[in-house]
């Protein structure tokens, strides 16, 4: 042990300059790249913490280079000098306070206040630390500038680390109705790493004579593990680092919903395009011939009545092959956009359709879900299930949240609509629904049609759960592979 402690006092020039480096270049890479425009929340918010981490590392590099500067400055300069990395590491913590509360602001309206909470901490530190400064002098600048430090990690470098771990893991459920699960993990581990960090960098302080200081401090750590707790600090940041990149991959894939939307919207333009130019072309001039022919067979009914039977019979034909063409287009229309979008981005947009008609929020989760092989057919029958139980909580258990949850097993999948309205009695329903209503019974023989079975649970007061199994069978699996994005 007091080998290791002596390499670590050896190389504590290093290891500053490492966290410091570390920091510098997380909070350099996530500005750049969180400079482009989002929609997402945590997105939306990383530039926060990448001045977090920029600013966080010089003040760490202060305590390397300005030592050096001792050797041919007058102390005063070099006083100067740390009280300027004093507020520049109070801003850095005040800049993860504002990431972390932000990201809780919009997942919890609340706690809204928290933003300029950490602002106003900021304030008052500042404002104590030039008071203290011009009061203590020359003199006392060395309790002075150990005081600052002190409080700077107390108020904003500990609340503000549990706030951005808070503020991460509510990003959960954004991340499931993305189908972004496989960044779970990352997410997880960034929680993790800013937990470590409030303990490293928020709780353990420099030695001084109050508690918690005077036992929680950086040489007591060093006493206890044998590692300087820079070491620790320079850890967590590392994981910061990792996480935080990683999650710069929510702009990837921003960008390739975007290009899937615009492609779909190009597609649809130009099948209306389409479809207008034959109706145009072909069911349009098959009606005005038809109604040409009808007017003369009015005509000829007292003059040629024979001729004009002929003539409505050879019309009710041409409206028979009028009605065949324009099923067909409709159809080719439907199959082209709607029915070829895959299960994910059809729940999603059923979702919308009902954020924007009903006062409910809808949250759609996607897990563990890579390519399925469900028909267009069977993604048909599982919509308008959904759409059913979405519509029956609606109507009748008035909810504030409906959840849809797609998730992908070893036998298939299971598709859930969850709410927490009134709930009700689900044997009493059938019994009530028998031979007046089509609802439950439809979804039930949707799902059998697709070789699924589905379940619900209900009960007055605590909500309802619509669970759609399916686990095999050919119509359930279909005859191509579809790709869920």
């Amino acid at each position: 042990m007091e080998l290791l402690q002596q390499f670590f006092r050896t190389n504590e020039i290093v290891i500053l300059f490492g966290y410091g480096l570390v920091f510098f270049v997380m909070g350099f890479s996530i500005y750049l790249e969180a400079r482009r425009p989002s929609q997402l929340r945590l997105a939306r918010h990383l530039p926060l913490l990448g001045l977090f981490g920029m600013i966080n590392g010089v003040a760490a590099w202060g305590q390397v280079f300005i030592p050096i500067q001792r050797t041919y400055l007058p102390e005063a300069i070099v006083a100067g000098l740390e009280g300027l990395m004093a507020i520049l590491l109070a801003l850095s913590f005040a800049f993860l306070f504002s990431f972390g509360a932000r990201l809780l602001a919009e997942t919890r309206p609340r706690l809204g206040f928290l933003p300029w909470l950490g602002w106003v901490a900021f304030a008052a530190w500042f404002v104590a630390f030039v008071w203290s400064g011009l009061r203590e002098g020359a003199t006392g600048i060395r309790g002075w500038l150990l005081l600052s430090d002190v409080w700077s990690r107390y108020l904003l470098g500990f609340t503000g680390s549990i706030l951005a771990a808070w503020g991460l893991a509510e990003q959960r459920a954004q991340f499931d109705e993305m189908g972004l699960g496989h960044l779970e993990l990352h997410l997880g581990l960034g929680v993790v790493a800013f937990l470590i960090f409030a303990l490293s960098g928020g709780l353990v302080v420099p030695a001084a004579t109050f508690f918690p200081a005077n036992r929680l401090n950086d040489a007591a750590f060093f006493a206890w593990f044998g590692i300087p707790v820079h070491a620790l600090r320079a850890l967590a940041g590392l994981a910061i680092a990792y996480v935080t990149i990683r999650l710069l991959e929510l702009y990837d894939v921003e960008a390739a919903l975007q290009h899937e939307t615009h492609q779909r919207m190009v597609a649809v333009l130009n099948e209306r395009d389409r479809i207008a130019r034959e109706l145009h072309d072909g069911v349009i001039q098959q009606l005005y011939g038809v109604g040409l022919h009808l007017e003369s067979s009015l005509y000829l009914l007292e003059k040629a009545p024979d001729e004009a039977r002929r003539q409505i019979r050879e019309n009710m034909d041409r409206l028979d092959q009028a009605i065949k063409d324009i099923r067909r287009y409709i159809t080719g229309l439907r199959s082209s956009g709607e029915e070829a979008a895959p299960l994910p981005a059809r729940l999603r947009r059923l979702a919308d359709e009902f954020r924007r008609t009903y006062p409910v929020e809808v949250r759609v989760q996607v897990r563990r879900v890579g390519r399925t092989n469900l028909s267009p057919e069977a993604v048909e029958h599982v919509v308008q299930i959904a759409r059913e139980s979405m519509t029956n909580a609606v109507r009748h258990g008035q909810p504030r949240v409906i959840t849809v949850r797609l998730e992908g097993t070893g036998q298939g999948l299971v598709v859930s609509i969850e709410d927490d309205g009134r709930g009700f009695d689900p044997n009493g329903v059938v019994q009530r629904e028998d031979g007046r209503g089509h609802g439950l019974p439809n979804m039930h023989e949707r799902a059998a049609l697709i070789g699924g079975r589905l379940e619900i649970w209900s009960r007055p007061g605590e909500g309802t759960r619509v669970t759609l199994i399916l686990s095999g069978g050919d119509e359930a699996r279909g005859n191509h592979s579809y790709p869920d994005r």
